[in-house]
């Protein structure tokens, strides 16, 4: 539901109001602009990646590097969308910024508060859109994401291993797929 914040309309939130997105194993799923096959394509059972999908793939594996605290336990990259389960553990204590008064700060040290603000689940995710998105661009490929991401904390190793099997058959089972089209 859209709210008016300013004189402006702001759509709410989609996360949990009760998770700081900080410590957990979550399932994520983002999907490329108006669903088009940018990352590839599953033929006979297989998916044939693009340039793009290739990419998309190495930047999820060097995420954890890039991230101290998180793991990509799973992920499967789709034509039109990536599946990951990312655990995160990132202390509290690191969030809290300096505590100089904003007239202290510049700029970009207001920015990079706000972003050590938000949970670190939405900042391993904005990091990863946005390499493949700028290598797109560096490369001359017409890509696009849609602006957010679906997220769901997993509460139990049953949901654990039931997101787990899902990532692993997703391709078998594509033609099958919310996603397929």
């Amino acid at each position: 539901m859209a709210t008016l914040f300013q004189n402006k309309y702001r759509i709410e939130t989609a996360r949990y109001l009760r998770s700081d997105y900080n410590i957990g194993y979550f399932f994520v799923t983002f999907c490329t602009k108006e669903r088009e096959h940018f990352l590839g394509e599953i033929i006979n059972h297989e998916m044939h990646l693009s340039k793009i999908g290739v990419y998309a793939c190495d930047v999820i594996n060097k995420t954890p590097d890039l991230h101290p605290g998180c793991g990509i336990e799973a992920f499967v990259v789709m034509p039109n969308h990536i599946h990951l389960i990312i655990y995160v553990n990132y202390d509290n204590e690191n969030q809290n910024g300096a505590s100089d008064s904003d007239d202290d700060l510049g700029i970009n040290q207001k920015m990079k508060e706000i972003a050590l603000r938000k949970g670190k689940l939405s900042v391993i995710v904005g990091s990863i859109k946005s390499a493949i998105t700028r290598y797109a661009n560096n490369n001359d490929i017409y890509f696009g994401w849609q602006t957010r991401f679906h997220d769901h904390i997993i509460r139990n190793s049953k949901e654990y291993n039931y997101i787990f099997q899902y990532i692993e058959n997703n391709v078998i089972n594509w033609k099958s797929d919310c996603f397929w089209d």
